[in-house]
């Protein structure tokens, strides 16, 4: 058990990193005035760095038998946790007037591919944590898990910002980074028989990489402009 929450922690670290590098120069460097910096993004960049805190904070506690306090936040999680879905929700939207400003149309809808699916996959996985939270070791990997989306926006813009690697290629490299991650946390617990949190994390990540192969397609099109029609125009 002990074991399991260290390698967790040392997870959750990684993502926290990760997380801060990926939206560094875009949102950290800014302090502290955020220059045109707008209301939402800041509601995002709260909310995703206080989930991503919690993550990293809540095996620490168990570890220190802190069980009062790791079930405190457990229930303030249920207040960051929508909110988290209502930022992406946003961000989303914003980032579609954004887009729309210098691409098509048909290239602004098939970017929502990329972050569409990341409100069901988190919330998924959430509420697959949540509803085994009295087992223990399901519900610790179905919250870990709720970082990979993180991982994916993080880990595109790093490459991109960082390394220079353009949108094409960091779209293609991080679901694939992403996908053996999840792999390795299959094979790591094949023993126990634990691996199902994140079976069930990889089937979703390739549903949405499917998605992301298809947004140019009528059916991802249509989607998406239902999306729009309904809920941000």
């Amino acid at each position: 058990m002990k074991s399991s929450l260290k390698y967790a922690i040392a997870f959750a670290a990684l993502i926290f990193i990760i997380a801060h590098v990926g939206f560094y120069k875009k949102y950290i460097a800014l302090f502290p005035t955020f220059e045109q910096v707008s209301l939402v993004t800041h509601f995002h960049a709260t909310l995703l760095f206080s989930w991503v805190a919690l993550i990293l904070v809540q095996p620490i506690l168990i570890l220190n038998n802190k069980i009062t306090l790791h079930k405190f936040l457990g229930k303030l999680s249920y207040v960051i946790a929508p909110l988290l879905v209502v930022s992406l929700f946003l961000i989303t939207n914003q980032g579609y007037f954004s887009k729309l400003k210098r691409m098509t149309e048909t290239e602004a809808l098939a970017s929502l591919s990329v972050n569409v699916p990341d409100f069901f996959a988190f919330g998924i996985l959430y509420i697959l944590g949540i509803y085994y939270r009295n087992k223990t070791d399901l519900h610790a990997r179905y919250m870990i898990a709720t970082t990979f989306p993180i991982i994916g926006a993080a880990g595109v813009r790093i490459l991109m910002r960082n390394f220079g690697v353009t949108s094409a290629v960091a779209f293609e490299a991080v679901p694939l980074i992403t996908n053996v991650m999840c792999v390795l946390f299959i094979l790591s617990d094949w023993k126990s028989k634990k691996y199902h949190p994140y079976l069930i994390t990889l089937i979703i990540l390739l549903v949405e990489y499917a998605i992301w192969q298809g947004r140019y397609t009528d059916i991802w099109q249509s989607f998406a402009k239902f999306y729009v029609e309904k809920f941000i125009a």
